[in-house]
């Protein structure tokens, strides 16, 4: 069986869209900032910005900082300032701004796959979109090493419906919106972060399909 990614890639950029996934979906709670300080500290690369931030924050409570994120988090993706689309790819792509054949698209994609949201949104929520690409890289996974090669060619046909048709063509977009909405330096660097990781699955699948 000639394999798109090896189960083992598969099944660490699953890891990785899974974690993408839960910082849009989830507003920021103690169990993330020691996930994010887990981070920091084991990851020499952090910008200076990333170092001044939790500088700025060694003496305050838990609860201060998860509340300073937490409305960073509403405002930048949950669309409570005007000057800021939250990541709707209706919003973004569709022509009448909402979007509702996108929606009722990407439902059917999920079901067809038996992946049901984990969070109540938009079936267009950038979030549960990554949710679902990260799902889809693990049944990949598991196709691949059960050698069942109809089923990996399926996920990865979705695979590449989903990032090439639902989210690439808007992603940039909101990546740059957001990056001038906010100064905060986790933010930026999840966006740079988000803005990589699906460059990168989507240069493989145009490669290789």
């Amino acid at each position: 069986m000639s394999v798109l990614l090896r189960s083992d890639e598969a099944k660490e950029t699953a890891s990785l869209f899974t974690f993408l996934a839960y910082m849009l979906n989830n507003k920021p709670d103690e169990l993330l900032l020691e996930k994010l300080r887990e981070n920091y500290k084991s990851d020499s690369s952090d910008s200076v910005e990333i170092e001044q931030f939790w500088q700025k924050y060694k003496d305050s409570e838990s609860s201060e900082i998860v509340q300073d994120l937490s409305v960073e988090w509403a405002r930048l993706f949950r669309g409570t300032v005007k000057k800021q689309k939250p990541p709707y790819a209706g919003i973004y792509i569709s022509k009448d701004g909402l979007g509702t054949e996108i929606m009722l698209s990407l439902k059917y994609m999920y079901d067809s796959h038996g992946f049901i949201p984990a969070k109540q949104d938009r079936m267009d929520y950038l979030g549960t979109m990554l949710d679902f690409l990260a799902g889809l890289l693990e049944s990949y996974a598991l196709s691949t090493e059960k050698e069942q090669t109809d089923e990996a060619n399926r996920c990865l046909a979705t695979l590449k419906e989903l990032c090439l048709k639902y989210i690439t063509p808007w992603l940039e977009r909101f990546v740059n919106q957001t990056l001038t909405n906010t100064d905060n330096p986790l933010y930026r660097d999840y966006m740079f972060t988000l803005l990589e990781s699906v460059g990168n699955i989507s240069d493989v699948l145009k490669q290789k399909m």
